[in-house]
């Protein structure tokens, strides 16, 4: 307990902590960043605020046996516990954006607050107000950064496709240009799916073009198709996916991820199970007719006739704000990218 006690000392347990969380994109990324703003709030309240005002006298470390006191304890106020209130913020903000994360969490939370009764710097009393601070606190950062409900949108399963463990029989395109210029998910998705076919996206061409011929050359040995991206990616891969009757594996490795998040894919892990077993849920697929501006050739390549899309199909400006961002993405990095592109469009 005293080692527990004092690894937690400033927050050095819970950054690490936050760090590790943060290593994996999706709601444990979101739990490590609500839970360090959770703590950068708590402890100024608890340490600058409450203890000055309630001052109050720690136990008597005399009182208990050497090898459970630690060297030089504190001598501010006892009340509240600044430890516990940092221990339940972090695992309350983590169990607001990652539930499965909050089960690892909360039981060493709950272990370092009562760590501060065992080693005799607080009262009981101290720990337990310090943990509602620090619960409340956290809980109040939903009122300017709300959490996200898990509000899957209705769809029909389907018993028809084929169980897929390992990735057996799925061709998969990897888009590393999806969600940050520093993450390629390429190496996670073999990881994860070793008997998959998986194919690294070609910056310089077309997605759909590339998956379209890695299913050609897999022989008729292609169940289904997949994509590890974000919306854009998965909208090249239904295409593919439409053209041919294949079922399509959604891996949300883009930054917002909507269409995956509609049917109830948060993570790699998901995508795995679901894949494995066989479970599948029925989407429309639309087309929409594009036609060429005034001036330009009906002829040209470039000009798609008829575009895939499932969740989103954008007109107007925004199409041409995408297309800047990922142009200087590489050059400045996607937000201050996106901040330019959004400024010259």
């Amino acid at each position: 307990m005293k080692g527990l006690s004092r690894a937690a000392d400033h927050g050095v347990l819970w950054f690490a902590l936050a760090a590790l969380l943060a290593g994996r994109r999706g709601t444990t990324r979101k739990a490590a960043m609500r839970a360090v703003l959770s703590i950068a709030l708590t402890s100024p309240v608890a340490n600058a605020v409450f203890k000055p005002l309630l001052p109050r006298r720690r136990p008597a470390a005399s009182e208990l046996p050497a090898y459970r006191t630690i060297p030089n304890p504190p001598t501010s106020s006892s009340f509240p516990s600044g430890h516990a209130a940092s221990a339940a913020a972090f695992a309350t903000a983590v169990a607001m954006e990652s539930p499965r994360a909050a089960f690892a969490v909360i039981p060493l939370a709950g272990a370092v607050a009562y760590s501060r009764v065992h080693v005799g710097v607080h009262w009981t009393s101290d720990v337990v107000l310090g943990a509602a601070l620090g619960t409340g606190v956290a809980l109040a950062t939903r009122r300017w950064w709300p959490v996200r409900e898990q509000d899957e949108a209705r769809a029909r399963p389907l018993d028809t496709v084929p169980e897929l463990p390992g990735g057996a029989g799925l061709v998969l395109l990897a888009n590393q240009r999806s969600g940050g210029a520093s993450t390629d998910p390429t190496e996670e998705l073999e990881t994860a799916l070793p008997d998959a076919i998986i194919v690294r996206a070609d910056p310089d061409r077309d997605l759909e073009e590339q998956l379209d011929e890695a299913v050609e050359l897999a022989r008729g040995a292609a169940l289904a198709v997949g994509v590890g991206g974000g919306d854009g990616s998965v909208a090249a891969a239904a295409a593919v996916a439409g053209r041919r009757g294949l079922p399509l594996v959604v891996i949300p490795t883009g930054t917002l991820n909507h269409f995956a998040r509609d049917v109830g894919v948060y993570d790699l892990q998901e995508a795995v199970d679901a894949t494995g077993a066989g479970q599948a849920v029925a989407v429309d697929l639309a087309l929409v007719d594009v036609h060429p501006g005034r001036g330009a050739d009906p002829k040209s390549p470039s000009v798609m006739r008829l575009r895939y899309f499932l969740n989103t199909a954008s007109l107007g400006s925004y199409p041409d704000l995408v297309r800047l961002r990922e142009q200087w993405e590489p050059r400045w990095g996607k937000w201050p990218a996106f901040a330019a592109a959004l400024f010259v469009t």
